[in-house]
């Protein structure tokens, strides 16, 4: 969902790995198996307009199931909230350095929603949006 047209989900792009490196970005370490999304496909090249950029991963664990444990492992240029199921379970804060959010706990039979929350909040001081 983006601010945009707010009432119309959408899936993320997955987008050319940004390198950041502006004064306002520093640049970004490669994650290995990882890949950048956002809200359209060109999102790294066009601003995307300021405000939250939700992405959420639905997933079911069958009645009866142990041991779950989630380990995500991430990057952002904007500050982005992990939750599951309703959860706060950490930020990813705008940095060069990878952010590791893990839980073993939050976890219910059936469906289990993880949302990332991207806050959007200023215009870079190149001019970008991104």
């Amino acid at each position: 969902m983006d601010p945009g047209n707010p009432n119309v989900p959408r899936p993320a792009s997955i987008l050319s790995p940004i390198v950041g490196g502006s004064p306002t970005d520093p640049p970004f370490p490669p994650l290995t198996g990882a890949s950048w999304v956002g809200p359209f496909p060109n999102a790294g090249i066009v601003p995307a307009k300021i405000g939250e950029y939700v992405y959420e991963f639905t997933f079911c664990l069958c009645k009866g199931f142990s041991n779950a444990k989630l380990k995500l492992e991430g990057l952002s240029i904007d500050p982005a909230k992990v939750s599951l199921n309703g959860l706060t379970l950490g930020v990813i804060p705008n940095s060069n350095a990878v952010t590791t959010i893990s839980t073993t706990t939050g976890w219910i039979d059936g469906n289990n929603t993880i949302f990332v929350v991207v806050n959007k909040r200023i215009n870079r001081s190149d001019g970008s949006q991104h």
